[in-house]
Parts: C-alpha cells; sequence; structure tokens
C-alpha cells in the first residue's frame, strides 16, 4: 500500500508520514522474517541455500549499507578481508548478510566514537574447504566477562539501563 502512496502527488507532512508507514512496514517485515526463521531454526526446520557467490561482493555491499550510519555517527568504518580468504565461495548469502548485518548493527549501536571493523579470516580445511571466521570489533561499551558468558541463552538482555539508552 505505501508503495502505492508513495507514487502519489504528496507534499510535506504527509510525504514525510507516507515515507515513516513505508519503513515501519518494512521494519515489521523484517521482524516477521526474523521470528519465522528463528522458529524454523528452533523445529530444525532451517535449509540453507549453497549458491556460488562472491565473498567481496557481499562485503561491499554490506559496507554500503552501513556507510551513512557510520558517517551519520561520525565512526570509521572498515572491512579487512585475509589474503588468504578466496573471493569465491559456495554459501547462503542472504543469511550470511542477515547474520553480518545483525552483529554490525549492534556494533554501530553501542559505539558512541571511534571504529568498527569487520574482519574476514580463513582456515583450509580439505581441498576445496575453507572455514570462514568473521569477526566484528568496535570501540563501543563492550561487555564484562561474565556477560558475554550470557550472551546467547535465548532472549538475554545485558539490562534495561542500556535497553534505554541505546534502544534495545
Amino acid at each position: 500500500f505505501s508503495q502505492l502512496l508513495q507514487s502519489a502527488p504528496l507534499e510535506g507532512l504527509h510525504r514525510e508520514y507516507m515515507v515513516n508507514l513505508r519503513q515501519a512496514g518494512e521494519s515489521l517485515l523484517r521482524i516477521l522474517n526474523d521470528v519465522l526463521d528463528y522458529s524454523a531454526l528452533d523445529q530444525g526446520e532451517m535449509r540453507l541455500g549453497l549458491e556460488p557467490f562472491n565473498l567481496n561482493e557481499t562485503l561491499q555491499a554490506l559496507k554500503e549499507s552501513f556507510q551513512t550510519l557510520a558517517q551519520d555517527q561520525a565512526l570509521d568504518f572498515h572491512i579487512q578481508i585475509a589474503d588468504n580468504v578466496p573471493p569465491r565461495l559456495v554459501g547462503d548469502v542472504p543469511l550470511l548478510a542477515k547474520l553480518l548485518g545483525h552483529y554490525l548493527s549492534n556494533a554501530f549501536k553501542f559505539t558512541a566514537q571511534g571504529t568498527v571493523t569487520l574482519r574476514v579470516s580463513a582456515d583450509t580445511l580439505t581441498a576445496g574447504t575453507v572455514k570462514l571466521t568473521f569477526e566484528i570489533q568496535d570501540t563501543g561499551i563492550g561487555l564484562d566477562a561474565q556477560t558475554a558468558q550470557k550472551m546467547y541463552a535465548p532472549f538475554y538482555q545485558k539490562e534495561n539501563t542500556n535497553t534505554r539508552s541505546y534502544g534495545g
């Protein structure tokens, strides 16, 4: 519906409302898709799409999608790819982009100044098979060791004061 409104001759406050409506709808769709993905994963029904892709192109798209946010927050944003990482891989690009996007979103959310860096390295397991390691480092508020151990427990959040300060 918001796409139809977008093509209508709206001005000023009405156009702003339409943009907000569209963004809210897209956000709600992402949340719904995340819930469905989590449910499929929980049920053991998650299927990976294994397609050839270019990792450099995937990471460049991620960089472009976060560049404006980095500039708005006056943060440096870098992606570092080790020389041994092959550019052509087979995997689930949408899932990889979604996961990295979630981790990068958190890094930007909790970093008020400084740098966010995504590093990629590879270990060869067998001929034609590599294990990639994705590391996101930021200069944000960080976590103490006890909180870090709890991070992967279902529905864990550090504390409510951060929810108020950082929006979730």
